[in-house]
């Protein structure tokens, strides 16, 4: 006779039986060289529903499903699909929050990565606002990486128009990223850029050749061709565009002398037809 005090075999089976199959499916769908089917990793997800949900409507289990549905449906580009779920985990979360710092940051920068797809900006801004406000609490991601995040927000709000929002945002990103990495710091030059393409669309023509001067001193001094060649490159058009022409002049011609000193044909290529482009502009 089965003592009644007891939950029944049956139901610690089921359960191992769910962690060991959850756990399974999202070590291979989380692993880099895991190879598998999109379609038979969505049926095996599927089918472990109805053991998630018996676990309440508000638990971990059930979130944690939906979180890796929603990283799934991403990954095979089913966009809607992938936004729904990651809705259903967020409404558990909201009502317990079940998922960790990590787990929930990553769901949201999937959701941001999704909703870019679908070229919705005030979507992806609130899913990475909401990413990065979880940065104090999550440890999973290296400096680097979070400053990656944060200034992908400041490109998003650059993206939907939102110039002196990005603005602000992307100088505090700067003031904390050579706190952190210091002045001289070579990946400084992608957040200088933004902050020049900023300031350009504010009519900030004075910071926007300040900045492009720091992009292109950063990357001589780091040995970065390419992106000396584009600060120089923007510097030429701003010259340009303020009505300087010998200065955008010698900007082009700089990049041209690079090029050849480079022994590179593709960019010496590209210097030759920006140089001829800037000449047939000027002349009109």
């Amino acid at each position: 006779m089965q003592d009644s005090t007891n939950p029944p075999l049956v139901i610690d089976v089921a359960q191992q039986s769910y962690a060991e199959r959850f756990t399974s499916l999202r070590a291979t769908l989380l692993d880099p060289n895991g190879l598998f089917s999109g379609s038979q990793m969505h049926a095996d997800l599927l089918a472990l529903l109805p053991l998630a949900k018996a676990h309440g409507d508000d638990s971990a289990e059930l979130a944690q499903l939906y979180a890796l549905l929603a990283l799934l449906q991403g990954k095979r580009d089913e966009r809607e699909e992938q936004l729904a779920y990651g809705e259903q985990c967020l409404a558990i979360q909201r009502r317990n929050p079940v998922l960790p710092p990590e787990e929930l940051l990553a769901l949201h920068y999937s959701l941001s990565l999704g909703v870019a797809e679908l070229e919705r900006p005030e979507q992806v801004i609130e899913h990475l606002r909401a990413a990065i406000a979880l940065l104090p609490q999550d440890r999973s991601l290296s400096p680097r990486q979070q400053f990656g995040l944060r200034q992908e927000l400041g490109y998003w709000l650059h993206q939907h128009g939102d110039y002196a929002a990005a603005r602000a945002h992307n100088q505090q990103l700067l003031a904390d990223a050579e706190a952190t990495f210091g002045a001289d710091e070579a990946d400084l030059t992608g957040m200088l850029t933004n902050l020049a393409q900023n300031a350009y669309e504010l009519h900030d023509w004075t910071a926007s050749e300040a900045y492009l001067q720091r992009v292109v001193s950063l990357s001589r001094q780091h040995g970065k061709l390419e992106i000396e060649l584009d600060g120089l490159f923007q510097l030429g058009v701003l010259a340009h565009e303020r009505g300087d022409n010998p200065h955008a002049l010698a900007y082009f011609e700089q990049r041209l002398q690079l090029a050849r000193e480079a022994d590179d044909d593709y960019l010496l290529e590209r210097a030759e037809e920006d140089l001829a482009e800037f000449h047939r502009r000027a002349a009109n």
